[in-house]
């Protein structure tokens, strides 16, 4: 068993991206491929709880990118802590069988307030005038602001909406490498979103998500050689895993209506 991994979770990669990835493919090319039978459904939230469960939608509980509260009416967007995940995840585990084994979490969504040991996941604060601070929950408490004085802010106007771009996922890369070098957890566990900006907005074979391509080998590059320096002759073994892959379409569907007219709503 290596004592040390990463894994690198890419929403949008598809088996032939790797033709126009040179750094991934290279860093892939001694290893094992699988298929990857996304569950339903398919979301980044659904996806990601099922990669640090080992379990499906229906046994962790994470069957949306939201939650319907019904005691507070409320609903509720991605920014769930994690106790919305209704069984252990892969740092839990560690901790149990291996107390001395550490874990860093890096952007996953759900990931505030869970157990690992160094965390770090966009927080924005909401001040009182309805504006919006920039700022990351991490573990340990300071490590964000030591981010901040050396990479800026997180630029969370880049990691969704109609600004988003590869800015996010760069400076998820530069922490992460930072993060490695002080800590060298045994596990790292990393979210780089980048493919799937381009690929829902445009289609999965446009210009457009084919320069997302190159662009996020750019950063997946320069992750593995900043990983190489932080662990030295402790030699990591990676593991990539797509979430899910962005197919064209030429119609919308309604489910609402759907359900409405099926007598559910």
């Amino acid at each position: 068993m290596p004592e040390y991994v990463i894994l690198l979770s890419i929403p949008g990669l598809r088996g032939q991206d790797l033709d126009h990835m040179p750094r991934l493919k290279s860093l892939v090319a001694g290893g094992d491929r699988a298929e990857l039978a996304p569950s339903f459904p398919a979301v980044t939230c659904s996806v990601q709880a099922n990669m640090t469960t080992g379990m499906p939608p229906t046994d962790h509980g994470v069957i949306a990118n939201g939650f319907y509260w019904r005691d507070r009416q409320q609903v509720e967007m991605w920014t769930s802590p994690n106790d919305c995940i209704e069984r252990p995840q892969l740092w839990d585990i560690l901790h149990e069988q291996s107390p001395g084994t550490t874990s860093a979490v890096w952007f996953p969504l759900h990931s505030k307030h869970c157990g690992a040991d160094y965390v770090c996941t966009p927080a924005p604060v909401h001040n009182p005038d309805g504006s919006e601070s920039l700022w990351c929950y991490t573990r340990t408490e300071s490590l964000y602001g030591e981010f901040v004085a050396e990479l800026g802010h997180f630029p969370l106007q880049h990691f969704w909406g109609p600004m988003a771009n590869i800015k996010s996922t760069a400076w998820i890369v530069s922490s992460a490498i930072r993060a490695a070098e002080r800590f060298k957890p045994n596990l790292f566990y990393a979210y780089l979103p980048h493919l799937d900006y381009a690929a829902q907005k445009f289609g999965p074979d446009s210009p457009q998500a084919a320069q997302a391509i190159v662009e996020l080998d750019a950063e997946i590059g320069r992750m593995v050689d900043g990983f190489a320096d932080a662990y030295g002759e402790k030699k990591p073994l990676w593991l990539v895993a797509s979430e899910y892959v962005i197919t064209p379409v030429d119609h919308v569907v309604y489910p609402n209506r759907i359900l409405r007219d099926a007598g559910l709503l």
